[in-house]
């Protein structure tokens, strides 16, 4: 029996996740987000792929050429 793609388990490359936050780091975020005119989300995203990109090996892309990332304008 083949199982409608409807009926199967979303597998999806994006996994959410909660932070928490102290209220002067969380202003600041806000902050950025806002001159930026991006979401706090996009901020904090941006912040993760800056972090993975500096720990990880000498010849990966940066963070904003990967296809699927956007910057702001």
């Amino acid at each position: 029996m083949v199982q409608a793609d409807h009926d199967r388990p979303r597998r999806s490359a994006v996994r959410r996740v909660s932070v928490s936050f102290d209220a002067g780091d969380y202003e600041e975020l806000r902050r950025i987000a806002a001159e930026k005119r991006v979401s706090l989300a996009w901020v904090v995203r941006d912040a993760v792929a800056a972090y993975i990109f500096r720990r990880g090996p000498l010849f990966r892309q940066p963070p904003h050429s990967r296809s699927g990332r956007r910057t702001p304008e």
